[in-house]
C-alpha cells in the first residue's frame, strides 16, 4: 500500500511541475503553488524524485530561499499572490454563489496575512547570496557522491 501512495505522490509531483513550468510562459497560471505542491509530493512520495526535483533551474528560481529559508524577494511576493489573487477573483466571476465568493475573499485574506506574517523579505542580493551558496553546497555534496 505504501508503494502505492508514494506512487501517486510522484505522479501528482510531476503533474506539479508540469503545471508550473507551463506558469512560468503562461501568465494566467501561477507558478510557485504548482511548485510548492511537487516538492510537497516528492518529499512525501520519493527522496530520489525530491533530491533531483531541488536541483533543477525551477525549484531554485522559484522556490528555494522560501523552502530554506522561509523567505521570498518582494518581486516573488508580489507576483506569487498577484497570481493566486487573480485566480480566486476569476473564480468568484465564474461561479456567481455567494459562498463561493466568500471562500475565495477568504482565501485572499488569509494568503495576504500569511505572506505578511509568516514569510520574510529579502533582498535580490541576499536571495541571489542564498542561491550561490546552495549551488556550493551542491556542488561539495556532487563531488562527495563519488567517494
Amino acid at each position: 500500500m505504501k508503494r502505492i501512495a508514494n506512487g501517486i505522490f510522484v505522479a501528482l509531483g510531476f503533474l506539479c511541475v508540469a503545471l508550473g513550468a507551463v506558469g512560468t510562459v503562461v501568465p494566467i497560471l501561477p507558478t510557485v503553488p504548482f511548485l510548492l505542491g511537487a516538492a510537497i509530493c516528492f518529499t512525501r512520495g520519493s527522496e530520489r524524485f525530491h533530491r533531483w526535483f531541488s536541483r533543477t533551474g525551477l525549484y531554485r528560481r522559484h522556490l528555494q530561499s522560501f523552502m530554506e529559508r522561509r523567505a521570498m524577494t518582494r518581486r516573488q511576493k508580489a507576483w506569487a499572490l498577484g497570481m493566486m489573487t487573480a485566480m480566486m477573483v476569476l473564480l468568484a466571476v465564474l461561479v456567481p454563489r455567494l459562498e463561493v465568493r466568500l471562500l475565495a475573499a477568504a482565501v485572499i485574506a488569509l494568503n495576504y496575512w500569511l505572506f505578511a506574517a509568516k514569510i520574510r523579505t529579502i533582498s535580490r542580493e541576499e536571495a541571489e547570496r542564498f542561491r550561490k551558496e546552495a549551488e556550493a553546497a551542491g556542488g561539495e555534496e556532487k563531488a562527495t557522491d563519488g567517494e
